[in-house]
């Protein structure tokens, strides 16, 4: 689950990171009174949407004075801004005092999904304009794998924060947002939190330029406010529909969609197709025994988007896996794919919900084990049987 910036600093504050001053505004005099607030000569408006991450893609205007502010909330509010996933409607804009910037620095917590642990990146950028940062150079980047069980120990925050900096003082600094960082990975079961850039002031202060936050559905439980901050308006129709069908699913980009029982198997069938060497479309996650409409709408949203192919996997009991089994092959039946489809099962149940797949039309085929069945979709994705 992706939120807004406004809303990415809000966690990161929370755990003691320093943000600009300011507040999010939807509606000029909102704009305005915020800028009277926050004072300062230059004064931040900047579109609220989601944009896969990157301030370069968020329109962005400075104002020096109150009526400045209000004059960009007016432009901005309304306007439809061109990103890389499609069209967006600015509904918000985040009104902020930034100060300047002696430099600024790339700084990240990531899930890492291959190792299933966590892993720090930090990089130097050049220049100090804060606005249109430079992109990291992943030559230059400074990555720390973190041990699952240990957690982030105090010499990895040092060891990245002197690769980032010379300075003392700053070195202390940026291990202590390193620290926090990864605290917040893990303390709101995110699966990335970044700051990009990270501002090294002037006046010595360290200060989050730009926040993205990413989430794991499956940690939502544990966290209700976190799915609050959930924005249905930039929700993509497929999430909608997956919501209200009672499904987890989410859109990668890739050519091989994954359809799982449960959220270990979808990360191990995930796993399978990047090392057999494709790149995932979009993965849903199951229960063992969902029902009718479910696996229907799961098999919909997992044929759209550019999938060439989808890999169903299914670790089946004794109880529940028969009727997977016969609820799988009514619904490929009643609802063909215009996709290859290739069935992976495993478990007690798995023989009788095979069976119950024979004679399905179209290309459905089961194939064991997991490995197989990754490098049979990538087949499909080829037109090879």
């Amino acid at each position: 689950m992706h939120v807004h910036e406004y809303q990415a600093k809000q966690v990161i504050s929370g755990y003691g990171i320093a943000v600009p001053n300011g507040g999010v505004a939807r509606t000029p005099e909102d704009a305005e009174a915020i800028a009277r607030q926050t004072g300062g000569e230059q004064i931040y408006i900047r579109a609220q949407y989601h944009a896969a991450g990157r301030l370069a893609c968020h329109a962005t205007r400075i104002a020096d004075s109150a009526e400045g502010a209000r004059a960009a909330a007016e432009e901005l509010l309304g306007s439809t801004q061109p990103t890389p996933l499609g069209p967006k409607k600015v509904r918000l804009v985040l009104v902020e005092r930034v100060p300047p910037a002696a430099q600024l620095l790339y700084l990240a917590a990531v899930m890492d999904t291959l190792r299933n642990a966590p892993v720090i990146i930090g990089v130097k950028l050049d220049g100090t304009d804060f606005v249109t940062p430079p992109p990291p150079d992943p030559n230059r980047a400074v990555v720390i794998p973190i041990d699952a069980t240990a957690g982030l120990m105090p010499h990895h925050a040092r060891y990245i924060a002197f690769q980032l900096t010379n300075d003392k003082v700053m070195a202390v600094r940026v291990a202590d947002v390193a620290t926090k960082l990864y605290r917040a990975l893990v303390g709101r079961d995110a699966l990335n939190v970044e700051i990009n850039p990270l501002i090294v002031a002037v006046n010595s202060r360290v200060i989050a330029g730009y926040a993205a936050v990413e989430f794991d559905d499956f940690g939502l439980f544990r966290h209700r406010m976190v799915g609050d901050m959930r924005d249905e308006d930039e929700a993509g129709p497929g999430e909608l529909a997956a919501i209200e069908a009672g499904i987890h699913y989410t859109r990668l980009g890739g050519e091989v969609a994954c359809v799982a029982t449960g959220i270990g198997l979808v990360k191990t069938s995930l796993h399978a197709v990047s090392v057999a060497g494709g790149c995932p479309s979009c993965y849903v996650d199951l229960d063992e025994s969902p029902t009718a409409e479910q696996l229907d709408e799961a098999l919909r949203l997992a044929a759209t988007g550019g999938t060439k192919s989808i890999l169903i996997a299914g670790m089946l009991d004794s109880r529940g896996g028969e009727r997977f089994g016969y609820r799988l092959a009514e619904t490929l039946t009643d609802s063909p794919t215009k996709v290859p489809v290739r069935v992976c099962l495993d478990g007690p149940a798995a023989e009788t919900a095979r069976a119950a797949l024979e004679g399905v039309p179209g290309d459905v085929q089961c194939v064991w084990p997991l490995t197989a069945a990754a490098e049979a979709s990538l087949r499909a994705v080829e037109g090879q049987p």
